[in-house]
């Protein structure tokens, strides 16, 4: 999300005058140097023998901006890493200007490939726009160097930004600098065991210099189901202080919140709040049932009947246009929700964030690259509202959940507003609003040769999301397919022969569930072996995942939302038959215990010919150290050896 609150600054009193790039003339040696690999280095597919970046910020034409020098050698050990690397791909989004790009190939007998900007290669989409630019290397050989050069002019992130330190392959040699004019002074915070700047005290005159040098960075293993861009070593920078004018502690979040207030809680004009009122009257809320009926209506109006438009839109932020013309940018958005909230007396409050699998928010350094997405927060009923389209009331994206973020809310010192912020919490949704539930009655067709299945499912909260959001955006065509997928998530292959839902439409979600009926035959769940019938009442839960890692686990689970799933399950058996094997159907994993945050547990009763079976899984945290991860496992897994379970139908001999 683009900073629409970002201030402008005077950027004369920060930078004093443009400056030629401090690595003027920078370029690879014309006789590649050669490295020595260990053994072992050798075994890896790749290896970095050289990275090096290079920030330079200067001013040009009163614009901040700066020079990115990359610069990287990687040897090819392996038909893996040929494969990883015979396409470079080139990051230059948002570029002013590139000086240049250039690659070259070294192979093991010395020949060397060189490919130039002309070489460049493009990908398009259907409408012809470029989406992607690469170098395409031919030839490359098991042992060969790539070696990539680039340098570009861009517009400065003085706000915040990071830097990986640590990435999927082995850095033999890294370094990272940051340039400035000498008065200026940027702040660091360096996570997960990664190094600081250092201060480079031989630099050239007016400049400063800091960096950072590593040697043999070893690469983080990506671990399933884990925040890993979040865990690797990394640096965070910001510009922070002025030596020339003894300004300091420059973007904070005190200064967010005032810009946000400015921005987004400022009063309307007269127009303006005569069109909100007409809006706010136009949506009939006097029928609400109460305040929460209230804010679900306004937000399923505003997405279903408004466009939050992505790229920039003149008058975007005006209500008056927005009212009008039901387009909007994001900023838009959020004024049009907040105002509304306003009128109806409804507290709130405005939260920045960021996505927790890229970035663990901050508090002990602020900086702006913190703050890259919002939701507003109802104090009353302590739910949030995202703008994404997909997501409603109560239920925000899971990736802002689990996380810090800044709180941002009005109020009134003798009588003049101001906007206070706080960094607090944003808790995630408990697992009891996000239930999958089944109750399936089944019994084997008279032939022997399917097994019949009445089935019901009921999902709430993030498990309905996919299905009942969606619905009032769908063409019938559409909607059936979902349907069906809804009820064919036992057996992807049956064919559904009745089906009938309940609530399934966007204004029911997070008020009613999401409900659907179906009837339908299935082949794959019934097996003969001579006078037996194989019963594959374990495929009844639905498919499951299942985890047996074989190395040590490194990083801790984070999982997106907590959950329940909930499985009644009826079979009838067959007249003459009876089950051989019930007792695998009793199974218990509570590694925490009986009343802990994960479990998974299984058991039946038989009355008459009828078994009943009843399942519970549970995750009511979605965060475990490392250290706890064969707990998790065990429950992953109890569920995935459940799935498994083949009942044995022995015909009776009397």
């Amino acid at each position: 999300m683009k900073y629409f609150w970002l201030p402008l600054l005077l950027l004369q009193s920060l930078i004093a005058s443009a400056q030629d790039f401090y690595y003027k003339g920078y370029d690879w040696e014309k006789t590649p140097e050669k490295s020595e690999l260990t053994e072992e280095e050798k075994k890896l597919d790749e290896v970095f023998l050289k990275r090096r970046d290079c920030i330079q910020l200067f001013l040009m034409n009163n614009n901040a901006v700066e020079y990115r020098l990359a610069h990287k050698i990687i040897q090819l050990n392996t038909d893996k890493g040929i494969e990883r690397f015979n396409k470079y791909y080139l990051n230059s989004a948002g570029e002013i200007r590139m000086e240049y790009q250039k690659a070259r190939v070294i192979k093991p007998n010395g020949d060397i490939i060189v490919q130039n900007s002309s070489d460049i290669k493009e990908a398009k989409d259907e409408n012809g726009d470029v989406e992607y630019r690469y170098f395409a290397f031919e030839g490359i050989e098991k042992g060969s160097i790539i070696e990539i050069l680039e340098l570009g002019l861009y517009p400065a992130r003085f706000t915040g930004s990071s830097v990986k330190l640590q990435g999927s392959s082995y850095y033999k040699n890294l370094d990272f600098e940051i340039i400035t004019p000498s008065h200026l002074v940027y702040a660091s915070y360096p996570v997960n065991g990664a190094p600081d700047f250092v201060v480079d005290t031989t630099a050239k005159e007016d400049f400063r210099r800091v960096y950072i040098h590593m040697e043999n960075v070893k690469p983080l293993k990506k671990d399933e189901w884990a925040a890993y861009d979040a865990n690797l070593q990394k640096v965070y920078f910001k510009l922070d202080k002025n030596l020339a004018t003894r300004k300091a502690n420059f973007y904070t979040y005190g200064d967010v919140t005032h810009s946000i207030h400015k921005a987004l809680f400022d009063p309307l004009t007269k127009k303006e709040t005569a069109k909100l009122k007409k809006f706010i009257k136009s949506l009939d809320l006097q029928n609400a049932k109460d305040n929460e009926d209230k804010i679900r209506k306004v937000e399923n109006e505003i997405k279903k009947g408004y466009l939050i438009a992505e790229q920039r839109v003149e008058n975007g932020t005006n209500l008056d246009f927005i009212l009008s013309n039901k387009i909007m940018t994001t900023q838009g958005f959020f004024k049009l929700f907040i105002n509304v909230l306003k009128e109806l007396n409804q507290p709130y409050e405005l939260v920045l964030t960021c996505d927790r699998y890229e970035d663990k928010f901050l508090t002990k350094y602020e900086a702006y690259n913190f703050l890259n997405d919002y939701l507003i927060y109802l104090p009353d009923f302590n739910k949030y509202i995202s703008e994404e389209l997909m997501n409603r009331y109560g239920f925000p994206p899971e990736e802002f959940t689990y996380q810090k973020g800044l709180f941002i809310r009005e109020i009134r010192i003798q009588d003049i507003p101001t906007g206070v912020g706080e960094v607090k919490d944003i808790a995630i949704v408990p697992a009891e609003f996000s239930v999958d539930k089944m109750n399936v009655k089944c019994s084997l067709t008279e032939n022997k040769e399917e097994v019949a299945i009445d089935m019901e499912r009921i999902a709430t909260g993030y498990k309905a999301l996919p299905y009942q959001v969606v619905m009032d955006y769908l063409i019938e065509d559409q909607k059936k397919e979902i349907r069906e997928q809804f009820l064919k998530y036992i057996d992807d292959a049956a064919i559904v022969e009745e089906m009938n839902f309940e609530n399934d439409n966007t204004a029911s979600f997070g008020v009613e569930p999401f409900i659907g009926k179906g009837h339908f035959k299935s082949k794959k769940m019934l097996e003969k072996a001579g006078d037996k019938l194989l019963l594959k009442a374990g495929l009844l839960i639905g498919p499951q995942s299942e985890l047996y890692d074989r190395d040590e686990r490194v990083l801790p689970v984070e999982t997106p939302h907590a959950r329940v799933y909930e499985r009644t399950i009826e079979i009838t058996i067959p007249e003459n038959y009876e089950m051989k094997n019930t007792s695998e159907l009793d199974i218990s994993v509570l590694p925490f215990g009986q009343d802990g945050s994960i479990g998974f547990v299984s058991s039946y009763v038989l009355e008459g010919a009828v078994l009943k079976v009843t399942v519970k899984e549970w995750y009511d945290s979605v965060y475990f150290e490392a250290k706890d991860y064969k707990s998790y496992e065990s429950v992953i897994n109890a569920a995935a050896n459940f799935n498994k379970i083949t009942l044995i139908l022995q015909k009776n001999s009397n």
